[in-house]
């Protein structure tokens, strides 16, 4: 590889940007997912390049990347179960449980 040649530290530096950007837009699971494993393959690919000057932003990047990964998994399993179990939850319950509530 030429001795100038920048390409590891592009791909650290947008792998830092996609990992911070993952853990931002937590909210919207899917685009967060995907930043995240943007932020994880970049971060790979600039420490399979020769020569890079600065590695802390792939570190960074696989950091960030990492973390938005398991908000967003985590948050996706939430969302899951939150929803499983509101539509297997009997409709009488919960109204006793209000009938309970407003006899105190």
């Amino acid at each position: 590889m030429d001795e100038y040649d920048d390409s590891g530290v592009a791909f650290g530096v947008i792998s830092l940007v996609c990992g911070i950007l993952s853990i931002i837009c937590c909210c919207f699971v899917w685009l967060a997912a995907v930043a995240a494993v943007a932020a994880i393959v970049l971060a790979i690919m600039s420490f399979n390049r020769e020569g890079q000057k600065a590695k802390g932003f792939a570190v960074a990047g696989l950091i960030c990347g990492i973390a938005g990964l398991a908000i967003a998994l985590f948050l996706l399993v939430a969302i899951a179960l939150r929803s499983t179990l509101w539509s297997t939850l009997n409709p009488d319950t919960v109204e006793n449980v209000f009938e309970k509530i407003d006899n105190l």
